[in-house]
């Protein structure tokens, strides 16, 4: 199993990979398996894949605390929580992408978005994140300030 994270969401009507705002390169982009498809959740040779899951966090610029989801489309999901359409997340708005990974399997994905949402995961992504969150949060205080 891969796991990789980039600057860019995968467009599953387009089958291609777009940019995406308010996140910073953490590895190289993944090679791509031409060879392979994917049936359920298995990575099958013979074809392109069609689905990747991702496990994202989001940082509140009201509150500084992390907001881990999981989505097969980090673009939206992104857009909902800052239109306040999650209800647990509408009173901390703003968010901001901090970080993100990409896996074949949906079991992979949750798996690792419950680990994130532990204490040891948590430890884990503010030592991981500290610098993004550090930068992230002088913006955030640069933004709020001027309006």
């Amino acid at each position: 199993m891969r796991i990789w994270i980039s600057v860019s969401w995968f467009d599953s009507k387009r089958g291609s990979h777009k940019p995406l705002a308010n996140a910073r390169v953490y590895g190289p982009e993944p090679e791509r398996a031409p060879n392979h498809t994917v049936q359920g959740e298995r990575v099958v040779q013979g074809g392109s894949y069609d689905m990747m899951y991702y496990v994202y966090v989001l940082f509140s610029l009201k509150d500084k605390k992390f907001y881990i989801g999981f989505s097969a489309d980090v673009q939206r999901r992104l857009e909902e929580h800052n239109q306040g359409k999650n209800i647990s997340t509408k009173p901390r708005r703003p968010f901001v992408l901090i970080y993100y990974e990409g896996h074949y399997s949906k079991a992979d994905a949750q798996r690792r978005e419950r680990y994130f949402k532990t204490t040891k995961g948590k430890a884990t992504l503010k030592q991981m994140l500290r610098q993004s969150i550090s930068d992230v949060s002088v913006l955030g205080e640069i933004s709020i300030n001027k309006n």
